[in-house]
């Protein structure tokens, strides 16, 4: 639990005034071990995304990935509202979790994207062997992450703190970049007062590092205090569960434990470090009108008084600052303002620019633990349930927490409901895949039943296809087949997004051409799960010899290839083998889930194995599909996308039918890329690219998403030039720009008018 002191529950039961003492325990008892719904107001509705946790606190990660922390030690992943079965990390073995001690909190470095850094805050158990409880300390250190998982050996101890005694309560853990770049983390005093003014300890302070753990120099107390404690800028605080910092202003909420007081302390990280005293011991929520301030005191931000049933302990809190808000995204006039948990089982609200004047949020949780924002714009929280009380197993573990998505629907009523991902779903006979999420696939390629033989025949029953505008990859070919369960059928739309059943199955085939033959690289296979609206993949690495491929592990794999083309020359290139966890950072609820084939794309004529070439539409509605059939004639009214290689098509046809095949699953409304839509379907003038502002301009004096006659200046065409990590576009699998999409982007910036177009660009100053 990291800070939550419930010794004193019984101070908190007069609050029921309503009902007679000699009944209130059984009250507590049944206000804390019953699952029941949230309260929300009204147009917000709320899912139960993974439950059977042993919950702390969470952090979204810059790609929208949300990571958990759970107390014994287990860094989990939950990636498009999906837990995945293996944890990141694994710090059973050198964590302590008795009590309020664990693995208690997560952030990331700010260059993650290129260094995949995060920094993790847990109580170290230097001698499990000791029975006295006296063995352990709290400590930051910094892993490298790659993929979905974190190399344990990787860690680099940023700073341990002091020893701690047998006494389990106050530990801290809050941890988060500052504004400035710098490592603020905080520390309870464990549960012995004098430690939060003593500047001789680390213990019950905030304090500010550099992300490779040395101490700024320009810190308050550098020249007053001496080592590590170098580190401190802020004391006389008891209990600080967690921090949060606004990254519009740098601004630095503590949420703290208080004795009689829930208290939310400020710290501004976006001006020079100074000198902050909170007043604890002395001081225990806003000072008494004539009582002794300690020097640089600081009154809280806001408290209130958990002994006048106002709330229990405050845990963690999350600023509203959503970086691409999606349909479902909070009401903006909740921008800027301050959503926090407390352990009594609701969620308030306070206004920084009036942080006196709470709004209530939520209520009836059982133990409202950490609040946290999604980049999309929808609110997650942990429900850690488990054991009423404050006793050592009650703090120690929880076996039914859970996490819980609330999003803004902007009508009817709050509600609860339980994620279903439906029935186990009947497939393709013939087809030896999982019949639910969680199952595991076959170790080969060959025990699936997708290929009858080594030359890649497919299982009678699986449809060939292909895409008007294919996605790039890194040179090499793609083959897809698709599978509908027996007597299934999608529901067909002339646009947008296809209806698919439950029990639908996609294939990719990846090869790369080289000579003397081609290589056969990976097989990646995905399952609709019963609501045909979300799914799970997985991916066969073949071996060199062709004769077969195998799963890829979890954390997926890397290659290096050596690709010898038709003139001869030699080329090295790297090739990623996806984890299972990466499928959903492109296939995403936003996206339909299955994001090739749909009308736009497969509106054109394809080449079957047999020789013939037919409009694939065509070709499925005579197969039956359809749960319609369709006509013929309107065909020619649909939206088609085109090739790179069709010059017939006007640039802009062709740019932008090579971003809708690339980008459009994440750039689009609700997606998790830019505030840019790359549907293809959308007019031009609407799709947010004509000299729009980017998000990030990688510090390219006036840069545009696309600024016409300046490719220089056009960040569509530089991040798909680019192979930095930290600006290539698309981010994941790619490793070589694609040259030729990179030649029509060029000459589309180029040209005033497109051909045949219409659009409005018009030449750059």
């Amino acid at each position: 639990m990291g800070s939550v002191d419930f010794r004193p529950l019984v101070m908190i039961l007069p609050i029921v005034s309503s009902v007679r003492r000699a009944s209130l325990s059984l009250l507590l008892l049944h206000s804390f071990t019953l699952t029941r719904a949230a309260d929300l107001p009204p147009g917000y509705e709320e899912t139960r995304i993974a439950s059977g946790l042993n919950p702390v606190t969470m952090t979204f990660a810059p790609d929208g990935r949300l990571f958990l922390c759970e107390k014994q030690g287990l860094l989990r992943i939950i990636s498009d509202d999906r837990m995945m079965k293996e944890p990141a990390l694994d710090l059973t073995s050198r964590v302590d979790s008795w009590n309020e001690r664990g693995l208690l909190s997560v952030c990331f470095d700010p260059e993650f994207s290129s260094n995949g850094w995060i920094y993790i805050y847990y109580t170290h158990n230097r001698d499990p062997r000791d029975d006295s409880r006296q063995s352990s300390n709290n400590r930051v250190s910094r892993f490298t992450l790659k993929g979905d998982r974190v190399d344990p050996a990787s860690e680099k101890v940023i700073i341990d703190f002091d020893h701690l005694s047998k006494i389990g309560w106050h530990n801290g853990g809050g941890l988060a970049f500052g504004a400035d770049g710098k490592l603020y983390t905080s520390t309870g005093e464990n549960s012995n007062g004098a430690n939060a003014q003593d500047g001789r300890n680390l213990l019950g302070k905030l304090m500010r590092f550099n992300k490779d753990g040395s101490i700024p120099t320009d810190n308050p107390y550098y020249r007053t205090f001496k080592g590590d404690n170098r580190s401190i800028v802020a004391l006389g605080l008891r209990n600080p569960f967690s921090i949060a910092v606004r990254k519009s202003d740098g601004l630095l909420y503590t949420n703290m434990v208080g004795a009689n007081f829930e208290q939310i302390e400020r710290y501004e990280t976006a001006s020079p470090p100074e000198r902050i005293n909170y007043g604890w011991p002395g001081i225990d929520g806003p000072p008494k009108k004539d009582g002794p301030l300690p020097d640089h005191y600081r009154a809280p931000e806001y408290a209130y008084d958990h002994g006048q049933g106002k709330g229990l302990a405050i845990c963690s809190g999350d600023f509203y600052q959503p970086s691409r808000p999606g349909e479902h995204a909070f009401p903006e006039d909740f921008s800027g303002k301050y959503f926090f948990g407390d352990y009594g089982g609701w969620i308030g609200v306070i206004d920084p620019a009036n942080p006196a004047a709470r709004e209530d949020f939520a209520s009836g949780i059982n133990r409202a633990l950490d609040v946290k924002f999604a980049p999309d714009g929808t609110l997650y929280y942990i429900e850690r349930a488990g054991i009423p009380g404050g006793s050592d197993e009650a703090n120690s573990a929880s076996s039914d927490g859970s996490v819980w998505r609330v999003r803004w629907t902007g009508g009817g009523v709050g509600r609860r409901i339980d994620r279903d991902p439906g029935p186990a779903v009947k497939l393709l006979p013939g087809l030896k895949l999982p019949t639910e999420a969680g199952e595991a696939f076959p170790d080969r390629l060959s025990a699936t039943g997708i290929f009858t033989d080594r030359a890649l025949t497919p299982l009678e029953g699986l449809v060939p296809y292909g895409l008007n505008s294919t996605i790039w990859a890194d040179h090499a070919t793609i083959r897809r087949w698709v599978a509908l369960p027996k007597g299934a059928k999608i529901g067909f739309s002339p646009t947008g997004e296809f209806t698919w059943p439950g029990g639908s199955v996609f294939i990719q085939h990846f090869e790369m051409p080289g000579m003397p033959t081609t290589r056969r690289l990976e097989t990646r296979v995905l399952v609709l799960d019963g609501t045909g609206s979300f799914g799970y993949g997985a991916s066969y690495r073949w071996r060199s010899d062709g004769t077969d491929a195998d799963l890829v592990p979890g954390d997926g794999q890397e290659a290096e290839l050596s690709v010898t083309d038709p003139s001869g020359s030699t080329r090295k290139q790297k090739w990623l083998f996806p984890s299972n966890g990466l499928c959903f950072l492109c296939h995403t609820p936003a996206a339909g889930f299955v994001i090739g084939p749909k009308t736009r794309q497969l509106n054109g004529d394809f080449t079957y194995p047999d020789g013939q070439t037919s409009n694939q539409l065509t070709v499925w509605n005579r197969l039956g599909m359809f749960k319609e059939s369709i006509a013929a004639d309107p065909l020619a009214t649909y939206p088609k996308t085109c090739g790179l290689e069709e010059k017939s098509a006007s640039l802009e046809d062709r740019a932008r039918s090579y971003l809708d095949g690339n980008c459009a699953h994440c750039h689009r409304p609700g997606g998790t890329g830019g505030a840019w839509d790359a549907r293809f379907e959308t007019p031009l003038s609407e799709q947010g690219i004509l000299n729009a502002d980017p998000r990030n301009a990688l510090g390219i004096p006036g840069a545009k998403l696309l600024a016409p006659g300046h490719v220089d200046k056009s960040l569509l065409h530089v991040r798909m030039a680019s192979t930095e990590a930290t600006g290539q576009m698309p981010p994941l699998t790619r490793h070589v720009p694609d040259a030729a999409a990179l030649e029509v982007l060029k000459d589309w910036i180029l040209q005033s008018s497109p051909a045949d177009s219409g659009s409005t660009i018009e030449p750059g100053d």
